[in-house]
């Protein structure tokens, strides 16, 4: 008998699907399933959509929940019995009621949802693809369930539906990876586990070139990362780590420019597993992508450099600093001077004796014409052969890179710091031509870090000022500069007639034993600079300005750089009002001691001591100009020189001068000194006829000028060790040499060493008027 108010069904199956008890319901879906087997045999389409038309209606939407479960067993029921053959033009109308219940308030209702949807999806198989989303969309809810038996019953249909996903070709990939990024935003346990373990499964199908979508991917990928559930974190660890095999394998197929900004931003990631496996996707991009990835360098190292500061002993923290030094060295290994705006290329022919001349050639970039300088002297020349090309063959944005080591300078870490001017350093070595278009602000930066309380970074800044000074895209020092436009003519402009001992000097740090070192202008802007700070800072002239100046000296050669800060501290007429002498004779004081007792300096004694020329008289006068601040010290100079004759003179002097307590203690220093294995040669001259009578009277000066102390008794013992005169050479006053450098105007040099020291005693007395005063 039918129930003409449910057509197709029985009022006892009717009657049994509003049932509350579960058994009863299933003997009505079993008859029903009988009915619609019987419908199906017969291919009568019409009452078969009936039924589940009158299912979806009458009981799936029913109030009675009751009724809500029988329509779900019945929509079942039905499945099963149209089977996968007939199942297909039913779909919709099978699948669409029981996932408007699988949001049910009831829990239980939820779980016959899943468990109908279990049974439709198992008959249709393949055919539910069209409704794929749906499906995805009602299962990522019902994954992260509070009610464990709704998840429970979820996790059956979700392993079935990944079973037909990987066994169906057809599958679309681009619509589930769209459906899958919009909800791996979710911050919900169950849904995260629920969405990556979708993802491996789709990773692992062979016909998917998941790769392709990994742009898309990333960015939720690595926010998921930083879940507090220990297992999502391994689950998604290994999921990126397959990523990165498969990247190994088929790196043509990564779009390594879409996932460069990704990868940047979670490398500055509070999170601290996030930040280490950005670092080192970072490390894996760099390897493989090369220098595609210096466009974004400024961006990298902005997040590579801080984390350098990583201090913290704990295994992640150290794990973050090893990973972005690793980062580190691969960038710097992609600088190479291809980079750099097109260099010379030098041709040298050479058919000259010494000493060598040198003639500009001055290539014009517009006619493409070069003009040689004939040679002053036409037995020899040496000809150079110069083609720039003023175009930058680089993608790197030096102006944001220049503007993130600026701001990491002001950083606390050492490391980070010293990576920085690492960095600059590199830059300038590589390519000198396009990072000096931002020296100025580089230079500026870079000599604060003089006052840096590390060595180390103290140290890596005057390496970098030194390879700045002495680059080759600077413009030499001593040289005639033409005036030109830089986009017409490029102008190569060399000093003529140079002595091997001075702009030939090897750079040993930073250069090659055969490069000759040039000074350029930022050279001399350096001296400057640092004679300002030392100026300014007076704890910084008295701990640190040894070690910065003995340094300098063996980067730039010590002669260099103690002519520079030589000529630096000598009074000029023109400015002598803006000079301090206190700091000039306490900065040559330093400068002194530096010379007479450090090891870097002991070329530069030898040259003074030993050799003789025009040469070593300019030096030596370039030295003692600014000596005659502090008398003691162009004593000491005197001596060393062995120019004991004007040394005598300048003792003589003496008795003019306020002998003051710091005096005397410079002058029992001196003593000291004397004692030491640097001046073991002027002892042994005391028993020389060539220079022993002004040597002896220099001496005999200095003990009359001390007070009876340590250094007189030790002075006067030593005078006391000379033998008789009888038993020494002879003196040949013809002959003898009062002064070694025989082509200098020690008359001049007096008179300006007298004129230092009125201006000295001016400045004193001044000082103590304003003292008075105030």
């Amino acid at each position: 008998e039918k129930d003409m108010t449910h057509p197709g069904l029985t009022p006892t199956v009717t009657r049994m699907l509003h049932d509350k008890l579960y058994e009863k319901r299933k003997v009505a879906a079993l008859e029903i399933e009988k009915l619609v087997k019987t419908y199906t045999s017969n291919e009568n389409t019409q009452d078969i959509q009936r039924v589940i038309s009158l299912l979806a209606a009458e009981f799936t939407l029913s109030q009675n929940s009751h009724s809500r479960k029988g329509g779900l067993i019945g929509l079942a029921a039905c499945a099963i019995a149209l089977g996968n053959q007939h199942i297909q033009p039913h779909l919709e109308s099978l699948i669409k009621p029981v996932l408007i219940c699988s949001s049910d308030p009831d829990s239980r209702m939820r779980y016959f949802a899943c468990e109908s949807l279990y049974n439709i999806v198992k008959v249709s198989r393949a055919d539910t693809l069209p409704y794929f989303s749906e499906l995805f969309d009602a299962l990522s809810k019902l994954s992260a369930d509070p009610d464990p038996n709704v998840r429970n019953g979820s996790d059956l249909l979700d392993r079935l539906l990944k079973d037909i996903v990987t066994e169906t070709p057809t599958f679309d990939v681009t619509a589930f990876v769209s459906l899958l990024r919009e909800r791996m935003y979710t911050k919900k346990q169950f849904t995260r586990r629920f969405l990556v373990q979708w993802l491996k499964c789709v990773m692992s199908i062979p016909e998917v070139d998941i790769l392709v979508f990994l742009p898309e991917l990333l960015d939720p990928l690595l926010l998921i990362l930083g879940d507090p559930s220990k297992e999502i974190r391994n689950m998604c660890q290994s999921t990126l780590g397959e990523f990165q095999t498969m990247i190994q394998k088929s790196p043509d197929k990564v779009d390594f420019n879409n996932m460069a900004n990704i990868i940047i931003t979670h490398s500055q990631s509070e999170d601290l597993l996030i930040q280490e496996r950005s670092l080192n996707w970072l490390v894996h991009f760099i390897s493989l992508a090369g220098s595609v990835v210096l466009k974004y360098l400024s961006g990298i190292l902005g997040a590579i450099l801080p984390t350098l500061a990583h201090e913290d002993v704990q295994q992640l923290f150290s794990h973050i600093r090893e990973t972005a030094k690793r980062a580190n060295v691969s960038l710097m290994k992609l600088i190479t001077p291809a980079l750099d705006k097109e260099q010379t290329d030098q041709t040298f022919f050479s058919n000259h004796r010494s000493p060598i001349y040198y003639y500009a050639i001055v290539y014009n970039y517009q006619n493409n014409v070069t003009n040689v300088a004939k040679s002053a002297n036409p037995t020899f020349y040496f000809v150079v052969k110069f083609h720039f090309n003023f175009k930058p063959n680089t993608n790197l944005p030096l102006t944001e890179i220049v503007d993130v080591f600026t701001e990491h300078l002001d950083f606390d870490s050492t490391y980070t710091k010293s990576a920085v001017i690492r960095w600059i350093t590199h830059l300038l070595i590589k390519i000198p031509y396009s990072i000096f278009d931002h020296v100025e602000k580089i230079f500026t930066e870079v000599m604060k870090r003089l006052s840096d309380p590390a060595d180390d970074v103290v140290l890596l800044t005057l390496e970098c000022m030194a390879e700045m000074a002495s680059s080759v895209a600077g413009t030499p020092i001593d040289s005639q500069v033409f005036v030109g436009t830089r986009l017409k003519y490029i102008y190569i402009y060399i000093r003529q007639e140079i002595s091997e001992g001075f702009l030939f000097l090897v750079n040993t740090s930073l250069h090659t034993s055969n490069t000759p070192l040039v000074l350029n202008v930022y050279f001399t802007k350096f001296i400057s600079r640092l004679l300002r700070y030392f100026k300014n800072d007076q704890d910084l002239l008295e701990k640190r300005s040894s070690f910065i100046i003995r340094q300098l000296c063996a980067l730039l050669h010590a002669e260099n750089v103690f002519r520079a800060l030589s000529s630096s501290l000598t009074f000029s007429k023109e400015q002598q009002e803006l000079e301090d002498p206190r700091f000039c004779s306490h900065a040559i004081k330093k400068l002194n001691t530096i010379l007479m007792t450090s090891s870097e300096l002991s070329e530069l004694r030898e040259k003074l001591k030993n050799k003789s020329g025009k040469e070593n008289s300019d030096l030596f006068c370039c030295l003692y100009k600014s000596w005659c601040h502090n008398p003691v010290a162009a004593i000491c100079l005197c001596l060393l020189t062995q120019n004991y004759q004007h040394c005598c003179t300048l003792l003589q002097k003496f008795s003019d001068f306020e002998l003051t307590v710091d005096l005397l203690m410079e002058l029992d220093k001196l003593v000291q000194l004397l004692e030491s294995p640097i001046f073991a040669y002027l002892r042994l001259q005391l028993l020389e006829g060539t220079c022993r009578q002004h040597l002896t009277k220099c001496l005999y000066s200095l003990l009359m000028l001390l007070p009876q102390s340590r250094s007189f008794d030790t002075l006067h013992h030593r005078l006391n060790c000379v033998p008789d005169s009888t038993l020494l050479p002879a003196l040949s006053h013809d002959s003898e040499p009062g002064n070694r450098l025989v082509d200098v105007d020690f008359n001049q040099l007096f008179k300006h060493f007298v004129d230092v020291q009125l201006r000295h005693a001016e400045f004193k007395r001044h000082s103590r008027l304003q003292a008075s005063i105030t």
